[in-house]
């Protein structure tokens, strides 16, 4: 496994202070072990380069159960992009033909060939037949894999919302759309250069210059596309409750939201699902310890941690679940439908007395 100049001389300014660990959530789940560490993956890294370290499944786990949350980052005092160093790694596990672990591999094979993660196209199952998808469109609606497939819920409600704004459906890109950001998580950053073409000259052809996505993954991944305004869901909702295009029901209960990892450390998108839910009259908004850019990962890592290792991923997730119980919250919202999925698996088996909602969905149920 070869990384290359830049990637060393990137590792050589980690000086082993540790903060990126304290960080961590991963690191936190088990305990403190150095090898579920970001420092720890560095080295470990250097050592399966150098040959020291066999490079085989069970060492290949340490390189994919990073979540990717980018806490690492903002943490480290002499601006070691730790994130972008275990995507290099993921990069030369690839491109060197060794098998990324779990389901991995499954899943970039269905983006291949489906054009999304599952290997099921919806063909739009989750759409009622009194809207209809459009073969041009200004303004239009991405729900990516997650909300098309499986989560239809975030879909539904997201657009049942944003069509009264102006949005619509666009055949071959709203009903069965990849952003490809999955693939680049997971090393596959030519998958993701394809998957984004293709998308570009379908939404050139339609005229598109606005998106509206349910997922931060998906805006981050489609802000790549050169003439298009892509925000997420929350942005467009916030602005329209602004301006009285949106009511809501009263809500007397207290509500603790979840700032995704990318849509607050790499989008900056912070006030607006605040702003939204805070326009909810009743509403007792509460704040996790963590929040903002400072915000706790979920563990889903775009999708790439549970496939790693999904009893680790699950370990993280249940510290949020379990503080947002503590903090005596009847709901804890996110707009992230990784993290969605995640807070709902975890709860299955916590049994905790809280709800899961996504923000769209939540509100969606409070328009009047």
């Amino acid at each position: 496994m070869k990384l290359g100049e830049e990637w060393h001389i990137a590792a050589t300014y980690c000086n082993r202070c540790g903060r990126c660990n304290t960080n961590c959530p991963v690191f936190q789940a088990m305990d403190g072990l150095e090898t579920y560490s970001p420092r720890g993956w560095i080295e470990l890294i250097k050592l399966m380069e150098q040959g020291k370290i066999e490079i085989n499944v069970d060492t290949i786990k340490y390189v994919f159960i990073c979540p990717l949350c980018y806490s690492c980052d903002a943490s480290c005092p002499t601006g070691v992009e730790v994130t972008k160093l275990i995507k290099d790694a993921r990069r030369a596990v690839v491109s060197e033909g060794y098998v990324p672990p779990g389901n991995i591999s499954g899943r970039i094979t269905n983006i291949n060939r489906w054009g999304n993660l599952f290997g099921t196209p919806s063909q739009g199952k989750w759409v009622p037949r009194r809207y209809e998808s459009k073969e041009k469109a200004e303004s239009i609606y991405f729900p990516g894999c997650l909300s098309s497939h499986v989560y239809t819920e975030i879909a539904l409600s997201s657009f049942g919302l944003l069509h009264g704004l102006g949005y619509e459906l666009l055949k071959e890109v709203s009903l069965n759309g990849c952003c490809g950001e999955y693939a680049e998580y997971c090393g596959h950053e030519g998958v993701r250069s394809i998957v984004l073409e293709e998308l570009s000259k379908k939404l050139d052809k339609a005229g598109v210059s606005r998106i509206a996505s349910s997922c931060p993954h998906c805006v981050m991944s489609m802000r790549d596309l050169d003439g298009i305004e892509v925000l997420h869901v929350a942005q467009v909702l916030s602005e329209a409750a602004k301006r009285k295009k949106l009511r809501f029901r009263r809500f007397r209960k207290a509500v603790v939201y979840h700032d995704p990892c990318v849509m607050s450390r790499k989008l900056g998108v912070v006030d607006e699902p605040r702003e939204l839910l805070q326009m909810i009259p009743g509403l007792k908004l509460l704040e996790f310890e963590k929040h903002g850019v400072e915000s706790f990962c979920c563990g889903s890592g775009g999708g790439v941690a549970p496939g790693a290792d999904p009893s680790i991923s699950l370990k993280v997730t249940a510290f949020r679940i379990k503080e947002a119980v503590e903090m005596k919250a009847s709901v804890l919202i996110t707009s992230c439908p990784h993290c969605y999925g995640q807070f709902l698996e975890a709860n299955s088996e916590l049994n905790a007395p809280i709800k899961i909602w996504d923000i769209a969905h939540f509100v969606d149920t409070l328009a009047k």
